[in-house]
């Protein structure tokens, strides 16, 4: 058995050897690579899995530190591939049927809550219907939008016929939650 001692002096020589012949190890190390290719992506998926979280707390931080570049370059690859955004949307809600459920339970409560007692229930279907009409009429299609919307930091609106209009979904989708005030 190998004194301490011993093992040193043995990685030296290694070392030193290794120093001096630094072709020879290299063409070595290439030829072996090429030979164990699965040995080596194990190897990587090893290295990769165990720096892995600590990656992901970088970019996170990355990420909320250039949270406006971050979003003009989502907004950039949604206008660029609608297809694949409306696929991974679609693919994400029915990966996550609970979520969506409680976000349009959450919805309709909100909706709900909105809606005063003395709010015309006539007008309000007839602003649907237009919407439904629009679409069939043009073949574009039209949504009911709130012009004050019903959840926002600044105001809340009300599902009443006079925060009511039907627009093209397009526009209705771009506009999002946001207000006039907020609006670029």
């Amino acid at each position: 058995m190998r004194t301490e001692e011993q093992k040193e002096k043995a990685r030296l020589a290694t070392a030193k050897w290794k120093a001096a012949n630094r072709d020879k190890v290299r063409a070595s190390a290439t030829k072996w690579r090429h030979e164990n290719p699965e040995k080596v992506r194990a190897h990587a998926d090893k290295c990769r899995r165990a720096t892995w979280d600590a990656v992901k707390v970088r970019i996170a931080a990355w990420k909320r530190a250039n949270r406006p570049r971050v979003t003009a370059g989502n907004r950039k690859w949604d206008a660029a591939n609608p297809e694949k955004r409306r696929a991974y949307a679609r693919e994400w809600a029915q990966e996550h049927p609970e979520i969506c459920a409680a976000n349009h339970a959450k919805r309709k409560a909100r909706k709900l809550q909105a809606c005063p007692w003395w709010a015309d229930k006539e007008a309000v279907k007839a602003v649907y219907a237009e919407a439904r009409w629009l679409t069939e009429l043009t073949g574009v299609e039209h949504h009911v939008d709130h012009e004050v919307p019903l959840q926002h930091p600044l105001v809340s609106g009300l599902h009443v016929p006079a925060n009511l209009r039907a627009i093209p979904a397009k526009d209705n989708c771009a506009k999002g939650n946001r207000y006039w005030l907020d609006m670029p």
